[in-house]
């Protein structure tokens, strides 16, 4: 094989001006732009630089959900309130496993459709590729089921409940949740999931006197408001319309499968009359959701800016994406129907790549990438920009290992004065103002100036070491030409506990976790954390006002444990020995953990003996022999 200098060049060399040569391509019409050697929070520095500059919304593609998750993080401090950054988020499952989609993602991505729907000026929308293919609710369907109410409305109370239910909003005792309303006399609250707090309307007649937000954990009101946005807050909606192009649905779907008649007029039976809050039944009816909509649901494509860059993240890694998604799609789709379960196909749910194609070829595209292939030539027509930026986070190793009189935060101090005498502006960003606070006074203990301040205001200043600004970034980076150096607070503190705004995700089997179809009562079952449990079917259960169904487990010493039927997959069919003879794990005790920790220990024993082996296999001389006649 020929080889050629190219294959083995060195790494490239970044340019000192990559910032200003990324905004230069842009600002001369570039149809395609390819910029390297970004990492962490830099993502989100220079893509705010370019959205500011061209004044132009983004749409920015990561591979998937964490990726999106950071980026967004970074966007949101490098833009603050002057830009809106729009997240759509992605489900965690595929609409033929059976599973309620997690109810307050599904809120997320409606309000974020609701926002791109009226328009929000210059968005920076973010999103993976999962979220970008996932097909969505119709705009018709999204603007039937949105409200408006301001102060000095005539709104009727009763109607106003009526519709909020035909929105998919549940009614209450007492909201504390999104996608939630009470009524209480002349009191009204709701909880738009467009908002961070719910709203409290008070009528005189029907007349909306006053409009509050209140704290859902005291119920007291924090400040007045003028009016509020009410938009969807489930994409099942089990109204008139939606029911009877849900049955239309169902028959051409049972044809496709060859339903029993008598299965069929128990489906129709159940969508007639039964409620949409019921969780087992709106679980099933995930994967014929596109047939609630005359039309089906549309490309979530319809709702961007016709006139964004796209920002495509690792685009070999982004093709791949797409390429497993749809593999996962189709081998569960044939699975579904095999079982002769009712579904839709997976392009009535999502969008292929190649729908996705002639947005791009029509588009200015921004590739976030670091890697080129096919040499010199692929780059035809593509602004080539390499970025010569430097991690932080080395800082935090540097403090662990220092061990001097003067402190732990030598390393830090000595940082500080140096980017201060190259004429460096060093920003700390700080996840609360506590820590804030906390890292001014450390440094000022050590004689360093630092103060907390908006980011606009963090500019390089002769006579300040620090510029403390609220707000998280996904790692740090320093960029010596510009002059800037962006440090996180977990580079000083290290890592810290999240403080998540959802539930962190909870372990699972995943795909090989437990089926609906496949458990019968008293079948043995694995749950992920707890091992062996009895299977004693479904219970329903009142919480927090909310009608909710939950997979009955029972545990050693009539220990029992209520799983919500949308973590099925923590637990998984039993398929060891004879059933009769197996011993149930207690709630109690941590014997299950210890079984694991010492099946785990055993595996890497094993493993260990395996590289042993082949390592003084491959030390051994071999002996060549010649080709067989």
């Amino acid at each position: 094989m020929e080889t050629t200098a190219t294959q083995f060049a060195p790494p490239f060399k970044g340019s000192s001006t990559a910032l200003a040569e990324l905004l230069a391509a842009f600002r001369d019409g570039a149809r395609k732009a390819r910029a390297r050697g970004l990492f962490g929070a830099a993502r989100g520095y220079a893509l705010a630089q370019l959205a500011q500059e061209q004044k132009r919304p983004l749409v920015c593609v990561e591979p998937d959900e964490d990726a999106a998750d950071a980026l967004e993080k970074d966007l949101r401090f490098f833009l603050g309130n002057d830009r809106a950054v729009v997240r759509l988020p992605a489900d965690e499952m595929l609409p033929y496993e059976g599973l309620t989609p997690d109810r307050f993602v599904a809120q997320q991505r409606l309000a974020s459709l609701f926002r791109l729907h009226l328009g929000e000026a210059l968005p920076v929308v973010v999103c993976s590729v999962r979220s970008l293919g996932r097909r969505v609710l119709p705009r018709s369907a999204l603007d039937v089921r949105s409200l408006q109410i301001s102060v000095e409305m005539e709104q009727d109370r009763d109607e106003l409940a009526r519709k909020l239910v035909a929105a998919g909003y549940a009614k209450v005792p007492l909201v504390e949740d999104p996608g939630t309303f009470a009524v209480r006399g002349g009191v009204f609250d709701v909880w738009s999931p467009l908002e961070a707090q719910p709203a409290r309307l008070e009528f005189f007649g029907d007349l909306v006197e006053k409009i509050r937000a209140f704290d859902p954990q005291t119920q007291r009101t924090s400040r007045d408001l003028r009016e509020i946005s009410l938009c969807p807050a489930r994409e099942i909606v089990l109204d008139d319309q939606g029911r009877r192009a849900a049955i239309a649905t169902v028959r051409a779907a049972a044809d496709a499968v060859e339903t029993p008649s008598r299965q069929l007029r128990e489906l129709i039976d159940d969508l007639s009359t039964l409620s949409q809050d019921d969780e087992l039944f709106a679980a099933g009816l995930t994967a014929i959701l596109p047939g609630f909509y005359p039309g089906g649901l549309s490309p979530v494509t319809e709702y961007l800016p016709k006139d964004a860059i796209w920002v495509l993240e690792d685009p070999l890694e982004l093709e791949r994406q797409w390429g497993d998604l749809w593999s996962g799609l189709e081998e569960a789709f044939t699975e579904t129907r095999r079982k002769g379960e009712l579904a839709l196909p997976p392009d009535q749910h999502y969008l292929h790549e190649r729908d996705v194609r002639p947005l791009l070829e029509q588009a200015q595209v921004l590739e976030l990438s670091g890697l080129t292939l096919g040499g010199p030539e692929a780059a035809v027509g593509t602004a080539e920009i390499d970025f010569d930026l430097q991690p932080t986070a080395t800082l935090r190793a540097e403090i662990q290992s220092h061990h001097g009189e003067d402190g732990a935060l030598q390393p830090l101090v000595r940082r500080l004065e140096a980017l201060r005498e190259r004429g460096t502006a060093a920003i700390v960003a700080c996840h609360s103002s506590a820590q804030a606070e906390r890292a001014r006074r450390l440094l000022l203990d050590r004689n360093l100036m630092a103060r907390i301040v908006p980011l606009a205001e963090a500019t390089f200043s002769a006579n300040v070491h620090a510029h403390l600004v609220v707000g998280e970034i996904s790692a740090g980076f320093l960029d010596p030409h510009n002059r800037i150096a962006v440090f996180s607070d977990e580079d000083i503190f290290g890592p810290r506990a999240q403080a998540r705004k959802a539930a962190k995700r909870p372990k699972t089997f995943g795909s090989d976790g437990a089926d609906f179809r496949d458990l019968k009562e008293g079948d043995l079952v694995v749950h992920v954390d707890h091992g062996i449990a009895r299977y004693d079917g479904l219970t329903r259960l009142n919480v927090r006002g909310f009608a909710a169904d939950f997979i009955l487990l029972q545990f050693a010493g009539k220990d029992k444990l209520y799983l919500p039927v949308g973590r099925l997959r923590q637990i998984q069919k039993y398929a060891g020995g004879d059933p009769e003879k197996v011993k149930l794990d207690s709630l109690k005790s941590q014997t299950f953990q210890k079984r694991k920790a010492r099946v785990k220990e055993e595996l890497l024993k094993m493993a260990a003996e395996l590289l042993d082996i082949y390592a003084a296999r491959a030390a051994h001389q071999g002996h060549a022999y010649s080709p067989p006649d």
